[in-house]
């Protein structure tokens, strides 16, 4: 808890390795850019029941975790709230056509994009984005999501910001989806879990 960090992962980085947390709870953290409490890219991540709560992604997207490139996630029984991103995904953010994630039997609530003050540049899918849609400086509008199973889960809660560069109003309170190469599934699903 109370970790900081001058750009991503304000809890944990990694790049390229395996993270995995088990009954564990990562909160209050700050980054400087993204992935709140959690950064991981082309790497994997396990979360069993734990706890992503009040971190905070102050100029990027994934206010709780941010997968980027071919990262790899299952996340179980895992609660997912109070998080807060400046661009997409307050809970979570799956940046890369590459990415894979399942999200099983978790609660991801309470969380939000929050535009910057000085430039109202926000942020969608406020609880989850699968792809980033947003457009800060010279980053391409439009990053796709990659393969994301939701089942058993509850999605509550989240709030999406205005993006004033895009002249448009948030959308995907609960989840953002950009389908250039990315889906969602969500429903019920049998799967083998730790």
């Amino acid at each position: 808890s109370a970790n900081a960090a001058g750009c991503d992962g304000g809890g944990i980085a990694s790049t390229g390795g395996t993270v995995m947390l088990e009954a564990s709870a990562i909160h209050d953290n700050t980054a400087g850019c993204s992935g709140g409490a959690i950064f991981v890219r082309d790497g994997g991540a396990t979360l069993v029941d734990s706890q992503l709560v009040a971190n905070v992604a102050s100029t990027g997207g994934g206010g709780g975790i941010m997968l980027f490139g071919s990262a790899i996630s299952l996340i179980v029984r895992t609660t997912i709230a109070g998080n807060t991103a400046v661009l997409d995904g307050g809970g979570l953010l799956a940046h890369g056509g590459a990415t894979r994630t399942t999200i099983f039997d978790s609660v991801v609530t309470n969380n939000r994009c929050e535009p910057l003050p000085a430039t109202a540049v926000g942020g969608n899918g406020g609880g989850i984005a699968n792809g980033r849609t947003n457009n800060q400086g010279g980053v391409s509008a439009l990053v796709a999501g990659g393969i994301m199973t939701i089942s058993g889960s509850t999605i509550s809660n989240n709030v999406g910001a205005s993006n004033s560069d895009l002249s448009s109003r948030a959308f995907g309170g609960g989840i953002a989806n950009v389908v250039t190469t990315g889906s969602i599934t969500a429903g019920t699903k049998l799967l083998t879990v730790p």
